[in-house]
């Protein structure tokens, strides 16, 4: 059914389909799962470039309530590569055959999604995520061969996926109260405080370097981070302490992976900065998302950013298992681009201009985190940032890259 998506896309757009609110297309629902799989993708980059506008501008409750839309919609494309189709209640699994096979009052979108994503992170579906993030050319589940506690490969996996996937799953329970909040509450009585610009500057520049530096090659400095998270959570799950509390052991583990891996790989500096100094520092990106669970505006953003990391290479997977490339769907993410601002007309041709203009902008937000008067060059350069958050290029440049 993936390999049609292209052309029911096509009709899509040209306006030739018509569906139902319930269940759209029912006569080509393999193919609307296939498609829904990597505009789900986009969109969820949409909201996080939202999150992140928003966030710059103070409200805080307002950017984690974008956020967390941002990560259902990252888990919707997820379960949608391998056939899981979410909708409003009635929802749907597509089979190898392309058969579609109701599943319905098992709760509507968000506790669904849930509970799908949730059963999802347990399957063996959920390892070939891990094979989708490549670090120094081989995918982190090779990785983990090699090191001594990574032989529960799979509980590893689902233990990290849970981990970040921690906002569906709490705020499936109520969303409408959270949303209540970032509509009709005063900022600061009940909500987010707001912070200060420098540190939402920092923040999202050390997101979005990484983000940026990861999805054009596969090859990563997020790929790197994710592998020492989850170095640190296989040990964990396998020796039943902390890896802080049992370092020597830890380090001694980390050493001997990198034995068998091969020495002096620009990896290897990571690995010794986040996997063998004592005390273990915080991992940029992976430590606010997976220690700062209670509605922190670092832990929500980075966590957001993460499932759009992952949800890119999946997608990317059953794009490219199924033929279908860039020049296929350039009638779709050229125009949506544009139609964002995220790209200006006739100036791209392909994904890897696209990926240039994100390291371009981004480049410029870096050099507004060197100045030292953030806040009056954020006064001055607003047209800077907006254009740094456009993360919908970022989505793009990593399904095609």
């Amino acid at each position: 059914m993936a390999s049609g998506a292209k052309d029911f896309l096509r009709d899509l757009l040209a306006g030739s389909l018509t569906g139902v609110p319930a269940r759209p297309y029912p006569d080509m629902i393999g193919e609307y799962v296939a498609a829904s799989s990597f505009m789900h993708c986009y969109d969820a980059h949409s909201y996080l470039a939202s999150a992140w506008d928003t966030t710059l501008q103070g409200d805080a409750s307002v950017a984690l309530h974008l956020a967390y839309y941002s990560e259902l919609r990252s888990a919707m494309g997820l379960l949608a590569c391998d056939g899981i189709g979410v909708f409003h209640d009635n929802h749907c699994v597509v089979d190898a055959a392309g058969n579609s096979i109701n599943v319905a009052d098992e709760g509507k979108t968000h506790s669904f999604c849930w509970n799908a994503y949730d059963w999802w992170t347990t399957s063996p579906n959920a390892k070939a995520l891990l094979d989708q993030v490549i670090v120094d050319g081989q995918p982190v589940s090779v990785w983990l061969t090699s090191f001594p506690s990574g032989a529960a490969l799979l509980t590893t996996c689902s233990s990290y996926l849970s981990g970040i996937g921690l906002d569906i799953q709490l705020l499936s329970r109520n969303d409408q109260a959270t949303r209540g909040k970032a509509s009709y509450r005063p900022r600061g009585i009940e909500g987010v405080p707001s912070r200060p610009v420098g540190d939402d500057l920092t923040l999202l520049g050390t997101i979005g370097e990484h983000m940026i530096g990861s999805n054009g090659p596969r090859d990563g400095s997020l790929g790197s981070l994710i592998l020492c998270a989850i170095l640190r959570r296989a040990f964990e799950l396998n020796r039943g302490s902390a890896p802080q509390d049992a370092f020597v052991a830890f380090e001694a583990e980390v050493q001997t992976m990198i034995a068998a891996m091969g020495p002096n790989s620009p990896t290897e500096a990571v690995l010794r900065r986040y996997c063998m100094t004592d005390p273990l520092p915080t991992i940029p990106v992976l430590g606010d998302a997976l220690e700062k669970v209670n509605g922190e505006i670092e832990g929500v953003l980075s966590r957001a950013a993460l499932l759009c990391f992952h949800s890119v290479l999946y997608a990317r997977r059953m794009l490219n298992d199924s033929g279908i490339t860039e020049q296929n769907l350039s009638f779709w993410w050229l125009p949506a681009l544009e139609a964002r601002g995220a790209l200006a007309a006739g100036t791209a041709s392909s994904s890897q201009d696209v990926a240039q203009d994100s390291l371009d902008a981004h480049g410029d937000f870096l050099k507004i985190l060197a100045m030292p008067d953030r806040k009056s060059l954020w006064e001055q350069c607003a047209s800077v940032m907006a254009n740094a958050c456009r993360c919908e290029r970022i989505a793009v440049a990593g399904l095609f890259a």
